[in-house]
């Protein structure tokens, strides 16, 4: 089982993450969907790459990224 810890939204994105109830340990996941217009790419990074977890626990990222 799981508990919510946090979630959170972007313009491309939403997060959560999750803790484990047997151990306590935390994991996030977050969807996202990429802009289609090339112009766009670098803030879309620049986005996602400020969505990284502060502490070290797993990080999964999946969805759309419109290469």
């Amino acid at each position: 089982m799981f508990g919510l810890c946090h979630s959170s939204q972007t313009l491309h994105s939403v997060s959560v993450t999750l803790s484990i109830l047997a151990d306590g340990g935390q994991f996030t996941c977050t969807a996202v969907y990429a802009p289609t217009e090339h112009s766009e790419k670098q803030g879309f990074l620049e986005e996602i790459s400020l969505l990284a977890p502060a502490d070290s626990h797993p990080w999964i990222i999946f969805d759309d990224f419109n290469w």
